[in-house]
């Protein structure tokens, strides 16, 4: 993990590759080595491998977060969607999630779901809020995009709750209505 996070990623994946030949089971191991690959340049290969372990068993939502963020880097921005929405779904606190709910953010704005951008950026500025962080000016200028780009497309998003139950009802609605 630490490799990965060093970006030093030939020897993060061979040592991931290594660990899980020890530790077949442990698939964190292999999340590890499919970022590595993904470092590496091989992105397409580290979608499949994520895929391949999506599919086994109940998939964590870091583990789809990380698959959603791939596809959407090789230009699958429907499947990037699925996924991100999948992992939305998927068991964690929304105080964990708010990076994926930036994700939503970005890939609602590439797919001109500007409504869907909006609600997903105002939920991590709610989470951020709540738990007394500070909210990244990239959220801020997002959520504008968002607006301005509806309003140029004619449509009128509103205003949304600040209430996070009921912008969580929203966001949940966009994710089941994704998967």
């Amino acid at each position: 993990k630490s490799l990965v996070g060093l970006k030093r990623w030939e020897e993060a994946r061979t040592l991931a590759q290594e660990a899980l030949t020890t530790f077949p089971h442990q698939r964190d191991f292999a999340r590890w080595s499919a970022q590595a690959l993904a470092g590496q340049g091989h992105v397409k290969e580290a979608i499949a491998e994520l895929e391949s372990l999506a599919s086994t068993g109940q998939p964590e939502w870091y583990l789809l977060n990380d698959l959603a963020e791939l596809q959407h880097r090789a230009g699958q921005t429907e499947n990037a969607y699925r996924t991100a929405c999948w992992a939305a779904l998927a068991f964690g606190e929304d105080k964990a999630k708010v990076g994926l709910f930036i994700l939503i953010g970005r890939i609602a704005l590439d797919l001109r779901r500007f409504d869907v951008a909006a609600r997903h950026l105002k939920l991590t500025q709610v989470v951020r809020t709540r738990e007394g962080w500070s909210v990244p000016g990239e959220v801020v200028y997002l959520e504008n995009r968002a607006r301005a780009a509806a309003k140029q497309a004619g449509e009128t998003l509103g205003d949304l709750p600040n209430e996070l139950s009921k912008l969580r009802a929203l966001c949940r609605r966009d994710w089941e209505e994704a998967v």
